[in-house]
């Protein structure tokens, strides 16, 4: 803790190895107790005022509870730390421990339990019961509706931003994905949960190129932009699970910059699956935004034959003009152990600037594309031609991102792994 900031700590177990054998020294040990790490935690979470959001979530739909609601949302944040992955596991880690559960004054109840519920059908009784069980819990938890989760979690974005946790300029990316049900599972108003029928290819380890098959999955579907520097969320939509990724896309954008504060998102990487020219047009007059281009698109074929044509030109050492070619020196390891070697290679991106994107405009240009006096907004594009960290690309895929202004393009950072070239 420094001040209201909550500092994380991050485990390298290889640097400390490595000070220790060259330094011979060790500055501090402590012992990660987890009871005081919880309460510190939980005061943390008070100062900065997220608690209050927490209890505001119970739906007052209990009668005559015996457990508090705080009792069973701060177990369930503890499962989430301690990245417990089941409720059993919790009933044998977490409510069975008396030391953890004199945080929520549940420590004399360990040994029996709060009510003796669930005795009469019992064949063997445990010797420790726990103060309640993880079913109660997870009965009592899910009848909180998606929709109040989703604005508690904006609230709580906004309380960490104010406090800092964010970098002053953030660029954000935006994902879809689903949180799937079973065909058996009832809303709050007793209807049954949407479906939607896709193609997916099976969890099948020794063939990653099996067939793709029709599969019917229930729930829903979470709209979420995170910051990639932090790894911490921005902004969350949740809707059923067979509305278009496209409907909450700029909605979500208003969301992040509310959420931030006025000037601090910077731009917005999205995925292939949110192509939409109208949507993304709206969503340029807010935020500079970066998307991969699709492959049926105009703009898409275009920018792969100019940036073919310029690298061209620029090995030739001829002038090229409206492009800009970046080259980056990258090292690519194969191998491991003896055989592990390390070679320096180029990752070459060609920029273009002012493309014509017919779909690109506020309204659908239909017919009007026709006309000769049809003028088609501008995009910039950038598309990598060699990526030798990318194992085993296709000679003819190039990867195309479209983004509204050209100096963002020619600043910004290409990472692999953020999937926006």
């Amino acid at each position: 803790m420094l001040g209201k900031a909550l500092q994380l700590c991050r485990r390298d177990d290889a640097a400390v190895v490595k000070a220790l054998s060259e330094t011979k020294t060790v500055d501090d040990v402590e012992a990660l107790d987890k009871v005081t790490f919880f309460d510190q935690f939980f005061t943390f979470l008070q100062n900065l005022k997220v608690l209050p959001l927490l209890e505001a979530l119970d739906p007052g739909m209990r009668v005559r509870a015996s457990i508090s609601w705080a009792a069973m949302v701060g177990v369930y944040i503890m499962r989430i730390v301690l990245g417990i992955p089941s409720i059993p596991q919790t009933e044998g880690l977490v409510l069975t421990d008396p030391a953890l559960m004199v945080l929520f004054g549940l420590a004399a109840f360990v040994q029996q339990g709060v009510t003796r519920r669930g005795l009469s059908r019992a064949h063997a009784l445990p010797e420790v019961r726990g103060a309640f069980s993880g079913e109660v819990m997870v009965d009592t938890l899910v009848k909180v509706s998606l929709t109040s989760l989703a604005r508690a979690f904006n609230a709580v974005i906004c309380i960490l931003a104010q406090a800092g946790f964010f970098p002053k300029k953030a660029h954000a990316v935006v994902d879809c994905t689903d949180l799937e049900a079973t065909p058996k599972y009832r809303t709050l108003d007793g209807s049954r949960v949407s479906s939607v029928t896709r193609k997916k290819r099976p969890q099948h380890s020794n063939n990653r190129h099996a067939p793709k098959v029709a599969t019917t999955v229930w729930g829903w579907k979470i709209w979420l932009m995170f910051c990639p520097t932090s790894g911490i969320p921005i902004a969350v939509y949740v809707d059923r699970i067979n509305v278009d990724d496209r409907v909450w896309m700029w909605a979500l954008v208003m969301q992040g910059r509310a959420n931030l504060g006025d000037g601090r998102l910077v731009s917005v990487s999205f995925d292939r699956g949110f192509w939409d020219g109208q949507e993304l047009y709206l969503v340029a007059k807010e935020v500079p935004f970066f998307i991969p281009g699709r492959s049926d698109l105009g703009i898409t074929k275009e920018a792969r034959r100019m940036a073919i044509a310029a690298y061209e030109c620029y090995q030739g050492g001829l002038p090229v003009r409206d492009v800009v070619v970046a080259t980056r020196t990258v090292t690519v390891v194969t191998g491991k152990g003896k055989k592990r070697r390390e070679e320096q290679k180029e990752l070459i991106v060609i920029g273009v600037q002012g493309l014509d994107c017919d779909t690109y405009a506020e309204e659908p240009p239909e017919s009007r594309v026709h006309s000769k006096s049809f003028v088609a907004n501008k995009l910039n594009a950038a598309v990598v031609l060699e990526d030798p960290s990318y194992p085993d690309p296709p000679k003819d895929e190039k990867y195309l991102t479209t983004c509204r202004s050209f100096e963002t393009l020619r600043t910004s950072r290409i990472k692999r792994g953020d999937r926006f070239p």
